[in-house]
């Protein structure tokens, strides 16, 4: 399966929180605790299971109102630093 094609999905043990638009997550199985800004919150919101990384790049321009070649690597990015993180399977 390409990347575009996969459908991450968020972890059902991490606690979150949204302060000042931002989302704080805690990963409760290691205690850390990640602060994101609305950007980087808004996809991991999208790794739903269901959502493709197609789908989130196009949600996301459409919603920043820019082209979704601006936002792939930049979604891209996020999905491989939140699974790093162990926020998404």
């Amino acid at each position: 399966m390409n990347s575009e094609a996969k459908k991450p999905c968020l972890r059902e043990d991490l606690a979150t929180e949204e302060v000042d638009n931002e989302l704080i997550v805690l990963h409760s199985e290691n205690g850390q605790i990640h602060k994101l800004n609305e950007t980087a919150a808004f996809v991991l919101r999208m790794c739903d299971g269901n959502t493709s990384v197609a789908e989130i790049k196009e949600q996301l321009a459409t919603r920043y109102q820019v082209d979704s070649s601006t936002v792939s690597k930049d979604v891209d990015d996020l999905i491989d630093s939140f699974h790093a993180l162990g926020l998404i399977g």
